[in-house]
């Protein structure tokens, strides 16, 4: 068939398209003049006699070939399509192994690290879902791959106390039996040497009840004895459960590896400032400022230690930690609240409002945006017109009517002025947010000014006014729950 169809196609070269026999007989049986119409009916005649070629057989054969054809056209496009997939592949690794210096490309397999944090940012997702119990079974695969995985065993043990905390509903009694000779032992103004405590992390462990968090803090120090963070989760573990023998237990051991942790040293001395030993929990915080090393210093020492300070009458010491530690500090959010820590007690106890305004400033410099501070300055600005009136002889001294009413105008004006201080804030912050390009974000990441100026109205029972406040605040911070709370309580 196929010799047939390759000397048709040769004898016929000057034909634009192939000419079927049934036509080449019917030209053959036509009586014409031309030479080359008779040399071509002799062709034929010949090829037909040495094939013995039945036209019948030939058309069959084209009726099979056109029905085959249609059958194999899908499996042809699929070949296509699996060979372009090849080719795009194959484009693919040309362009890795030009990256990698002209070295063929191969995908690596996940090795023991990357397989770990997958499944740890798995088990995460899993727990900010509220899948608690998934969570801590993925996590306890985890363990199986890498028993020495610090962050896993920390994060296990904590999710077991949150899962604790929220099948009881309440908080479980004290088990520590020496709690009340520690609470008289610290009443007397001890030292941190005189408080110490040998209690193993065995004991503890198998401490009854039988508790899943309490197994897998001591999972955690078994496999990671170096791991502060585990010792340290742990004693607050214990602290939370009002076990105050097992948390100085605890403490102490955090401390044999880093005597002057920060976040050890400041649970460590709130402990003993609840039990009313203050002198130990001021030797505590005072120890990580001591060292003058970074990252030593943060925000909770530096305000835990100064709060202690003006409790005692010591106001002067107290401004002191405050201008010296707050410059020390890296992180900006902690310099802020330092700064707003000192604007409070230069206010508060000095009656020096120009120096707490500029410590508010100070806060605004450092972190751009922080709705705590503008909510101060607001605030600042109202009550320097509520001591302005004061010394003017506005406040009455007497309880008659006409002192009361003059209160109450006091009331009135101070509240005003620290709602136009608001007003303007929140509206330079939507003129802002229209402004804003996709490289220049605002430094506002919440809604509490318009929670703030909206409390406001509510005091005066402006209720329409208060709800519109807070759809402008819903509007730019679609995901502050505390403004969509207030919206319902409204």
């Amino acid at each position: 068939m196929s010799a047939v169809l390759l000397c048709i196609a040769t004898f016929a070269p000057h034909s634009t398209s192939f000419t079927p026999l049934s036509q080449l007989s019917r030209l053959g049986a036509r009586t014409s003049t031309s030479k080359r119409d008779a040399i071509r009916i002799q062709r034929i005649n010949r090829i037909r006699k040495i094939t013995n070629l039945d036209m019948a057989s030939v058309d069959s054969q084209d009726e099979k070939i056109q029905s085959s054809a249609t059958t194999i056209a899908p499996e042809r496009k699929q070949e296509n399509l699996r060979l372009h997939a090849n080719s795009d592949q194959q484009g693919k690794r040309h362009q890795n192994s030009k990256k990698h210096g002209g070295k063929p490309y191969k995908k690596k397999p996940f090795g023991k690290k990357q397989t770990v944090k997958r499944m740890f940012r798995q088990a995460k997702e899993m727990e900010r879902t509220g899948q608690w119990r998934q969570a801590c079974i993925h996590l306890e695969k985890i363990l199986e791959i890498d028993p020495r995985d610090s962050y896993t065993h920390l994060a296990l043990a904590r999710l077991q106390s949150r899962r604790e905390r929220s099948s009881t509903g309440e908080k479980r009694p004290s088990i520590d039996i020496d709690k009340k000779q520690i609470v008289g032992i610290a009443a007397e103004g001890s030292s941190f040497d005189e408080t110490q405590v040998n209690i193993t992390a065995l004991d503890i462990s198998q401490t009854l009840p039988f508790s899943n968090a309490r197994q897998a803090f001591f999972n955690g120090t078994e496999m990671c004895p170096d791991s502060i963070h585990i010792w340290q989760a742990w004693a607050l573990f214990e602290d939370s459960l009002g076990n105050l023998s097992y948390a100085r237990s605890l403490f102490q051991r955090a401390l044999e590896i880093d005597e002057s942790n920060p976040y050890v040293c400041h649970g460590y001395g709130l402990l003993e400032h609840r039990c009313g030993n203050f002198l130990a929990a001021q030797e505590m915080w005072e120890r990580p400022l001591k060292t003058g090393e970074k990252g030593k210093i943060t925000a909770a020492l530096v305000c835990s230690l100064a709060n202690l300070m003006i409790a005692k009458k010591e106001l002067h010491e107290a401004r002191d930690l405050y201008k010296t530690h707050v410059l020390l500090i890296d992180s900006q959010r902690e310099s802020a609240e330092v700064y707003l820590a000192f604007a409070w007690l230069e206010e508060k106890h000095f009656n020096d409002f120009k120096c707490a305004e500029e410590q508010l400033n100070l806060a605004l410099r450092v972190s751009p945006g922080n709705s705590r501070a503008m909510v101060a300055l607001a605030k600042l600005e109202g009550r320097k017109v509520d001591s302005q009136l004061l010394k003017s002889g506005m406040h009455g001294k007497n309880d008659n009517a006409s002192n009361s009413g003059s209160k109450r105008d006091v009331k009135r004006q101070v509240d005003y002025t620290v709602k136009k201080e608001l007003e303007d804030a929140c509206i330079r912050l939507i003129e802002g947010h229209k402004k804003e390009t996709k490289t220049q974000q605002s430094d506002v990441k919440d809604g509490r000014l318009f929670n703030a100026w909206a409390k406001l109205e509510v005091k005066h029972k402006n209720f329409g006014a208060a709800r519109k406040i807070l759809k402008r605040g819903m509007d730019l911070f679609p995901h502050d729950h505390s403004v969509r709370y207030n919206m319902r309580c409204i």
